[in-house]
C-alpha cells in the first residue's frame, strides 16, 4: 500500500514538473518581443537604400525609420530597437555587422550569384530584441530579399497598417474645397439663346472669313470661353483674356480676308497661355507635352549615393549635369536585358541640347556630351489579349464607347486575371474616352469602387447646349439608341428650368473621393506612354491605390484637369471649338496638364513590353501572388491534360468553369487564348463533359477489378459537375474527338447510374472497414472511413442514412482508439513507476560513491601538502 502511494506521489511530481515547464514556456512566449513601428528600424548603406526605394514601389512606401549608416557601428541610440539590416556580407558598412551574425555557410550562399536570404537572428545589442538580415548576392537580390523580408516581418507586427504610407499624398477635404472654389466662377452677363449655341453637325466645311465676320467669330469665341469653359478662372491667373481679345482684333486689321488656317493660327498665337489637352479652336489643340528625352546607351551605377558612368573601360564619378545636381537628370530604368539601371534623361517639349556631364576619376576631370532621343510607340490593335511564356498581356488603346464590343471584352479580363501571379496591362497609345470603362475594370479586379479625381461641373445654358451638341454630333455612333432620346429630353428639362427660373447657373457639388490602400496580390505591370491620356490617366490613378502595381514606360499625356469636352462652332468660319465644362483635380491637387503622371521605371515606350517581360523572367520584378486566376487555372488544366494528369486537369478546368458560370459568361464568350486561336465558354464545357465521361469509364474498370477506393475517388471527383452537365451531353456527343469513346458508355452514364456505382463502392468499402476492425486494425479501419467521408463530401452525397452510418462508425472507432490509448498510457506509467525506485537507488549509491571519492581526493591532497 505504501509503495502504491509512493508511486502515485512520484507520478504527481512528474506531472507537476511537466506542468511547470509548459507554463514557463507559455509565460516566456507571452513576453516575446512585439514588433511595432516605434521599436523597429531599417539600416543599410546609402546605396542600398536609394536602390531599393528607386526600383521598388513597395519599399518606397515603407514608413519605418530607414537609417543610411556611414560606419560599421550601430549608433548607440538605436541599439534598443529591433533591427532590420538590408545588405549582404560584402556590403559597405553593413557587411561587417552582417558577417558577425551569419553562419559560414550562409555567408558563402549569399556570395553565390542569384541568391538571396531572409534571416531572423538574435540581436547582439539587446537580448530582448530581434535582428533580421535581408540580403542578396547583388543589389537586385538584396532588393528582392528586402521586399520579401519586410512583407514577412510586417505580418508579425501589431501595427502593420502603419508600416506602409498611403500610395498617394492626399490633401484634406477642406484644402481641396478652398483650392477649387477659387476657380468656380458664375458668369454675370446674359447668356446666348439655345438657337445661337446650337450648330449644324453636318456643316463641316471651313470657310474663309472677312474682317467683319472674323470679328463676330472672335466675339462668339470669347463669349464661349467666359461662359462655358471650366478653365476660365484658372488660366486668368496665367494670362489675360481681355488682352488676348484685343490683340486678335488688332491683328485682324492686317488683311481683309482670312483663311481658316490663318484665322486658327492667329487665335492660337494669342491664347497660347492655355495648357489644356481638351481645349481646341480650329486646327489647334492647346497642348504641348513634356516628352521623356533619354539616352539608354549610357548606363549609370550608384555607389554610396553617387552616380558613376563607364567610358573606355574607365569609371567616372558624375559631379554635375548642365551645371546642376545630377539626380535631376537621372532616372531609374530597365535595360534591354531587363536589368535595373539608371539612365540620363530630361522632360522637354522640344529636342533638348546634349547634356554636359562633368565627371572625375581621381584628380582627373573630364566633360562628356550626352545626346538625347525620344521614343515613339504605335499599334494597330484596339484590344489585344496575349500570353508570353505564361505572362498574360492585355492591351487596350481606347476607352471610347464607339468600341464598346472590344471594351466589353476588356472588362471580362479583370475577372479572368485577378488572383494571378502577374498581369501586364498595356495602355500605351490610349488617348482616353469614357471613364466608366476603367472604373468598372478596376472595380471587378480589386472588388473596390475607387476614385481619384475631385470633380465639379459648370451647369448653365451654355454648357447644357454643349452637351446637346455633343449628343447630336455623336448620335450615329451611340451604342444605345434610346440613350439619345432620353438625354435630349433630360437636357430640354434643364433648359426649361433655367427659362422658368426654377434653376440658376451653378457648379455641381464637389465629388471628393476617398483614397484607399487596396490589398492586391497580383503583380500588375502597367505600361504607359505620352499618348496615355484622360480616361487612360483615370485608370492610372485608380491602380496606384492597389498593392503590387508597377508603372513602366514614360510619363502620361497630362490631359485630365479640364475633364471631357463639349463641341461648338464659330458661326462664320465654321471652325470647331471644344471646351471642357468640368474641373478635375487629383487627390494631391497637382496640376499635371502636359506633364502627366510619372512611371516607377522610366523605360522607352517602344521597348516597355519587351523590357518588362525580361525583368519578370529574371526576377527583377518579383511577385507575391499565386497562379490562381481563371486564366492560370485554364492554362494549368490544359497543360495537365496534355501531360496525362487528368485528375489535376479536371480539378483546374472545373474550378475555372464554376467561376465563369457564376459570372454568367455566355457560351460564345472567349475564355482562353491558344497558340493558334481561342476557346470560348462552350469549348471549355465540352472539355469538362468528356473528362467526366473519362472518369466514369475508368471507374467502371476499377469496379470490375474490385478497386473500390479508386472507383469512389473517380466518381466522387465528377459527381457534382455531372449532375449539372449531363443534360448538355447531346450538344457535345457528336464531337469527332469523343464520338467513339462516348458510344461505348452512352447507355450507362446517367447521373443516377453514376450514383448507383458510388453506392456500390460505399457498401463494399464499409464491409472492408468492418473486417479490419474485427481483426484489431483500428487505424487502418479509421483511414478507410475518413477516406470515404472526404470523398462523399467531395461528391456532394445527399443520402443522410449513409452519412449517419458513416459518422456512427467513425465515432465508435474513435472511442475504441481512445480507450486503447488510455491503456497504453497506463502501461507506460506503470513501467515508469517501477523504474523510479531503482533509478533513485542508483542515484543514491552514485552520490555516496562520489562523496567517498571526494573525501579520498581531499585526504590525499592534505597529505601531499
Amino acid at each position: 500500500m505504501s509503495q502504491n502511494k509512493d508511486g502515485k506521489l512520484k507520478i504527481f511530481v512528474i506531472m507537476l514538473t511537466f506542468s511547470f515547464i509548459v507554463n514557463f514556456f507559455q509565460i516566456y512566449a507571452g513576453t516575446d518581443n512585439e514588433l511595432t513601428i516605434s521599436n523597429t528600424i531599417i539600416i543599410s548603406n546609402k546605396t542600398d537604400e536609394l536602390f531599393c526605394r528607386d526600383f521598388s514601389p513597395f519599399l518606397k512606401r515603407i514608413s519605418l525609420d530607414w537609417i543610411a549608416i556611414e560606419s560599421p557601428e550601430l549608433p548607440e541610440t538605436l541599439k534598443h530597437k529591433n533591427v532590420i539590416i538590408i545588405g549582404g556580407p560584402d556590403a559597405e558598412y553593413t557587411g561587417k555587422m552582417v558577417i558577425n551574425l551569419l553562419e559560414e555557410k550562409e555567408a558563402q550562399y549569399l556570395r553565390e550569384d542569384g541568391n538571396s536570404l531572409v534571416l531572423k537572428k538574435e540581436n547582439p545589442w539587446d537580448d530582448s530584441r530581434t535582428t533580421y538580415i535581408l540580403a542578396g548576392s547583388d543589389r537586385t537580390g538584396t532588393k528582392r530579399a528586402a521586399e520579401e523580408g519586410i512583407r514577412s516581418i510586417m505580418e508579425e507586427a501589431s501595427d502593420q497598417s502603419t508600416w506602409v504610407r498611403s500610395p498617394i499624398s492626399v490633401k484634406s477635404a477642406r484644402e481641396i474645397r478652398e483650392y477649387i472654389a477659387q476657380f468656380q466662377f458664375i458668369p454675370q452677363t446674359e447668356e446666348l439663346t439655345n438657337e445661337d449655341l446650337a450648330f449644324d453637325v453636318h456643316a463641316t466645311d471651313y470657310k474663309d472669313v472677312t474682317r467683319d465676320e472674323a470679328r463676330e467669330d472672335v466675339e462668339y469665341l470669347f463669349y464661349l470661353i467666359s461662359h462655358g469653359y471650366s478653365g476660365y478662372e484658372f488660366f486668368k491667373q496665367r494670362g489675360d483674356f481681355d488682352q488676348a481679345n484685343r490683340g486678335i482684333l488688332e491683328r485682324l486689321e492686317d488683311q481683309p480676308l482670312w483663311s481658316p488656317r490663318e484665322f486658327s493660327d492667329l487665335i492660337h498665337e494669342h491664347l497660347s497661355f492655355i495648357s489644356d489637352g481638351h481645349f481646341c479652336v480650329g486646327f489647334h489643340y492647346y497642348y504641348e507635352h513634356e516628352d521623356f528625352w533619354h539616352n539608354g546607351d549610357v548606363e549609370l551605377q550608384m555607389i554610396q549615393g553617387d552616380y558613376y558612368l563607364t567610358s573606355d573601360h574607365m569609371t567616372w564619378k558624375v559631379h554635375s549635369v548642365n551645371g546642376e545636381s545630377p539626380p535631376d537628370y537621372i532616372f531609374p530604368s530597365l535595360n534591354c536585358e531587363g536589368e535595373p539601371v539608371y539612365i540620363f534623361g530630361v522632360l522637354s517639349k522640344s529636342l533638348p541640347e546634349p547634356l554636359q556631364i562633368i565627371a572625375t576619376k581621381g584628380t582627373e576631370q573630364r566633360t562628356f556630351e550626352i545626346g538625347l532621343g525620344c521614343s515613339d510607340f504605335s499599334s494597330g490593335d484596339l484590344f489585344l489579349e496575349e500570353n508570353h511564356d505564361g505572362i498574360p498581356v492585355i492591351a487596350v488603346r481606347s476607352f471610347y464607347d464607339l468600341y464598346h464590343i472590344e471594351l466589353e471584352q476588356f472588362l471580362k479580363t479583370a475577372f479572368m486575371y485577378k488572383g494571378g501571379e502577374y498581369l501586364i496591362l498595356d495602355i500605351r497609345g490610349n488617348g482616353g474616352g469614357m471613364s466608366h470603362w476603367p472604373e468598372e475594370w478596376v472595380k471587378e479586379f480589386s472588388g473596390k469602387s475607387l476614385g481619384y479625381f475631385t470633380n465639379t461641373k459648370l451647369g448653365n445654358r451654355t454648357t447644357i447646349m454643349g452637351r446637346v451638341n455633343s449628343i447630336m454630333f455623336f448620335r450615329e455612333n451611340l451604342s444605345d439608341p434610346t440613350y439619345l432620346e432620353y438625354s435630349v429630353r433630360y437636357y430640354e428639362k434643364l433648359l426649361s428650368d433655367l427659362d422658368q427660373g426654377r434653376q440658376a447657373p451653378t457648379w455641381t457639388p464637389l465629388e471628393i473621393p476617398r483614397i484607399q490602400s487596396v490589398s492586391n496580390t497580383t503583380t500588375v505591370i502597367l505600361l504607359t506612354d505620352k499618348i496615355t491620356a484622360s480616361a487612360g490617366e483615370v485608370l492610372i490613378g485608380y491602380l496606384r491605390q492597389l498593392d503590387n502595381i508597377i508603372i513602366v514606360g514614360e510619363n502620361s499625356a497630362g490631359v485630365c484637369t479640364f475633364w471631357s469636352k463639349l463641341p461648338y462652332r464659330l458661326p462664320n468660319s465654321n471652325l470647331p471649338v471644344a471646351l471642357s465644362p468640368s474641373l478635375n483635380f487629383p487627390a494631391d491637387l497637382e496640376f499635371i496638364e502636359e506633364r502627366g503622371m510619372f512611371p516607377d521605371l522610366w523605360v522607352p515606350s517602344g521597348c516597355a513590353l519587351e523590357y518588362a517581360l525580361k525583368a519578370i523572367k529574371k526576377g527583377n520584378i518579383a511577385s507575391t501572388g499565386e497562379q490562381n486566376s481563371i486564366h492560370d487555372l485554364l492554362r494549368k488544366g490544359f497543360k495537365m491534360k496534355e501531360e496525362g494528369n487528368v485528375e489535376e486537369a479536371f480539378r483546374d478546368l472545373a474550378e475555372a468553369h464554376s467561376r465563369l458560370r457564376e459570372a454568367e459568361f455566355a457560351y460564345s464568350d472567349r475564355v482562353y487564348n491558344t497558340g493558334d486561336g481561342h476557346l470560348i465558354y462552350s469549348d471549355l464545357e465540352r472539355e469538362i463533359v468528356f473528362l467526366c465521361l473519362h472518369f466514369i469509364k475508368v471507374a467502371d474498370y476499377a469496379l470490375e477489378e474490385r478497386r473500390y477506393e479508386d472507383a469512389l475517388s473517380d466518381l466522387a471527383l465528377i459527381n457534382q459537375y455531372w449532375r449539372s452537365l449531363y443534360s448538355f451531353l447531346p450538344l457535345y456527343s457528336e464531337s469527332e474527338e469523343y464520338k467513339e469513346e462516348f458510344s461505348q458508355i452512352e447507355d450507362t452514364c446517367s447521373p443516377g447510374i453514376v450514383e448507383q456505382r458510388i453506392r456500390t463502392s460505399i457498401e463494399s468499402m464499409m464491409m472492408e472497414a468492418s473486417e479490419l476492425t474485427e481483426h484489431g486494425l483500428l487505424e487502418e479501419s479509421m483511414e478507410t472511413y475518413m477516406f470515404m467521408k472526404d470523398r462523399l463530401a467531395e461528391a456532394g452525397w445527399l443520402n443522410e442514412n449513409d452519412m449517419a452510418e458513416l459518422e456512427s462508425r467513425i465515432s465508435s472507432l474513435e472511442s475504441a482508439l481512445a480507450h486503447r490509448e488510455e491503456q497504453n498510457i497506463l502501461i507506460v506509467v506503470i513501467l515508469l513507476t517501477s523504474l523510479i525506485p531503482v533509478s533513485g537507488l542508483m542515484y543514491i549509491r552514485f552520490k555516496k560513491k562520489s562523496s567517498n571519492s571526494n573525501r579520498s581526493f581531499d585526504k590525499k591532497k592534505k597529505n601531499k601538502d
